[in-house]
């Protein structure tokens, strides 16, 4: 099976899950080595530990390479996968 490396960043730090503060060095993405047809959904599901997809982050929005996108894209070779939580107020 194909492998593909993709480059995981994450821009905020309240509720940052702890396997990603743990691992996350300031300015450096994670790389993870993921089967080439992965899609963002599976990337969560596989990484339960990154925390990042249970109800609690459904309004996180993910970009690749800069582009928002949903949780159905699939990822390629070099990706750089991103996730921010949008502001709110009131």
């Amino acid at each position: 099976m194909e492998k593909i490396r993709i480059h995981l960043k994450s821009y905020f730090s309240m509720g940052l899950p702890q396997a990603l503060r743990e691992i996350e060095r300031p300015g450096q993405p994670l790389t993870l080595t993921v089967a080439a047809d992965t899609t963002v959904a599976d990337l969560l599901a596989a990484y339960p530990s990154l925390g990042l997809g249970g109800p609690e982050f459904d309004l996180i929005l993910v970009f690749v390479n800069g582009q928002l996108t949903s949780v159905d894209h699939r990822l390629s070779d070099g990706d750089e996968l991103a996730f921010h939580i949008p502001p709110t107020g009131g």
